[in-house]
């Protein structure tokens, strides 16, 4: 009982001692000079006159700089964003300008939806022309006739809707005729030429078709001599398959050359007078693209 006792009180003495020991102490530096503090500066009184807000950054400058930047969508989302958080002029400003990025990207849905949200909510606002002028440029045929026709009837004067009976010549003058000129001159000039390609153009495609009555021939007429050679000589091969095996009483195997012989003298006609077609509307695009050009440099 008495070495339990005498055990237990040693152990509460080393735990004791091993606390503390463990403690912080602050106490002398046993003579050794002490860490040297900076001194604490004066604060400066700043008078509330003195100091000057930091200027807000405009709305309107992230999209632009995203669009300078090459990313026409993300500052599309950020104009849309604008919209849908501000009101007033600077909603309507950003439907105009998310409406002239759906323009730039093709999405004609998001125009439509725009340009009619616009006018709903700015039925006198000065910007109509313009949004109508965009909502032309990338609806469908009917519903750009119908909106080029309440550009003319509305607002006959505005610059915008000159600019955009001009986009819609020059939309049909790409795609191969101009039916309609809307009394422009620019119309009436291009429709002339254009008609006047096409008619060469068909002119060119019946004379090649009458020389692809032998396989390659109408090819090489329109200058596609390579395609024409090969066409003629697997034809001129195919036929004198067909007249040996036919010599030589082998019907079975002349039958087998007469298909494809057949089947190029048929095609040639035809193939000869789209390849014509494909020429004469590449020539169309290629003046379209030099005449537009030319008009641009004029009016700049």
């Amino acid at each position: 009982m008495r070495n339990t006792i005498a055990m237990l009180a040693l152990l509460l003495a080393l735990c004791a001692a091993a606390a503390h020991a463990a403690e912080p102490k602050v106490g002398k530096l046993d003579g050794k000079p002490g860490p040297t503090l900076p001194a604490v500066a004066t604060p400066v009184t700043v008078s509330a006159t003195a100091v000057q807000a930091e200027p807000l950054l405009n709305p309107s400058d992230f999209p632009t700089m995203l669009e300078k930047q090459g990313e026409p969508r993300f500052a599309l989302l950020e104009w849309l964003r604008i919209a849908n958080r501000e009101h007033g002029d600077e909603r309507a400003d950003a439907l105009v300008q998310a409406a002239r990025l759906q323009v730039l990207l093709g999405d004609a849905e998001g125009v439509s939806h725009t340009v009619a949200t616009y006018m709903q909510e700015n039925p006198s606002a000065t910007a109509i022309p313009q949004m109508l002028a965009y909502k032309a440029e990338t609806a469908a045929p009917a519903e750009q006739a119908q909106t080029l026709k309440t550009l003319r009837q509305t607002y006959p004067d505005a610059p915008q809707t000159q600019q955009a009976l001009v986009a819609s010549i020059w939309r049909q003058a790409r795609a191969g005729h101009v039916t309609e000129t809307y009394g422009l001159p620019l119309g009436k000039q291009l429709q002339q030429r254009i008609n006047g390609l096409y008619n060469h153009g068909e002119l060119v495609a019946k004379g090649a078709a009458a020389f692809a009555v032998v396989p390659g021939l109408g090819f090489m007429a329109l200058g596609n001599v390579s395609q024409g050679a090969l066409m003629l000589t697997l034809w001129a091969l195919c036929m004198l398959a067909f007249m040996s095996a036919c010599r030589h009483r082998h019907y079975a195997y002349a039958f087998v050359f007469a298909f494809p012989a057949m089947a190029l003298w048929l095609n040639s006609p035809l193939a000869t007078m789209q390849l014509a077609r494909q020429y004469t509307q590449a020539s169309i695009q290629q003046t379209v693209t030099q005449w537009q050009v030319h008009y641009q440099k004029r009016d700049s």
